[in-house]
């Protein structure tokens, strides 16, 4: 809660600076693990787009995420959405939130790393942005730790 009303603060700051503010939340699931947390969110990203603000939820646990009637709504309602590979119960979730065909999961189910599809609007659009493992891009951008450099 403490660190939700600093973000906030923060959002609340930057616009009267004249200034955006992109907020990446990793383990974004976690954060509808409690109540409080789950309503002061929802809140912060129903006001996020008048205030400059763009959140972005990072997780691979979308089938605990969808448990949660706000956090359903929020990405029910989300202008874009990323969505990487899938286990197939988690993939059954978003077909169903979406209302998306077999054809449009198999983007995004058994795929590899940088494979998926996006949503932007009403389109959907599949894509293959996976990276050779040697180039300067991959080592900038991999979360693989065991790919990480000193």
């Amino acid at each position: 809660m403490v660190v939700l009303d600093q973000v906030w603060n923060r959002v609340v700051r930057n616009r009267a600076r004249g200034r955006r503010t992109w907020l990446w939340v990793d383990e974004f699931h976690l954060l509808f693990s409690n109540p409080y947390a789950a309503e002061t969110f929802l809140r912060i990203y129903k006001r996020a787009r008048k205030w400059g603000l763009s959140p972005t939820g990072i997780t691979q646990n979308i089938e605990e995420l969808l448990t949660n009637p706000a956090a359903r709504l929020m990405l029910a309602n989300s202008d874009f959405l990323l969505l990487m590979n899938q286990n197939p119960t988690d993939a059954d979730a978003l077909c169903d939130l979406l209302k998306l065909s077999d054809e449009q999961r198999g983007f995004f189910t058994g795929v590899q790393p940088g494979q998926g599809m996006a949503k932007s609007g009403t389109a959907f659009i599949p894509f293959d942005g996976r990276l050779d493992t040697g180039s300067l891009l991959y080592q900038l951008y991999t979360t693989k730790f065991e790919d990480q450099h000193p």
